[in-house]
């Protein structure tokens, strides 16, 4: 069985971009708070389709979601022939659990930001910004 569920705060605004087949995929760093512990766990998410249209759409940083996922190893080998892999996270089920008027609180009562285009890197650094308000 291969099934990871999440509740966390996004901790970038969602990139959206489309492959050559017209399919939407969405990528965003989820933190998940740990039990007993002073800095959150980070991840890395991506959605495609319908899900990742949604996502984009409605979500940003800071932005409270339940998610159920399945774990994905990607692997890769460097220009200089370094072989490198990575765990991402493929959201299958995303729940919002802030309503928009508590998105809009967070966000000191602006509306959501219009969306820059995706980066190079999907999977970039975040800024710092503790998505917990709590630093």
């Amino acid at each position: 069985m291969n099934s990871v569920n999440f509740i966390g705060r996004l901790g970038r605004d969602p990139e959206i971009k489309h492959n050559q087949k017209g399919t939407a995929i969405c990528t965003f760093s989820l933190a998940v708070e740990r039990y007993n512990r002073d800095e959150p766990d980070w991840f890395e998410i991506v959605c495609f389709d319908k899900i990742a249209d949604t996502a984009a759409e409605y979500l940003d940083k800071g932005s409270l979601v339940a998610l159920e996922c399945r774990a994905q190893q990607d692997t890769w080998e460097t220009d200089d022939g370094h072989k490198r892999s990575m765990v991402k996270f493929v959201a299958h089920r995303v729940q919002f659990l802030e309503s928009k008027a508590e998105a809009e609180r967070r966000r000191g009562g602006q509306e959501r930001p219009a969306r820059a285009p995706a980066a190079e890197n999907p999977f970039g650094d975040d800024d710092g910004d503790d998505p917990f308000g709590d630093a």
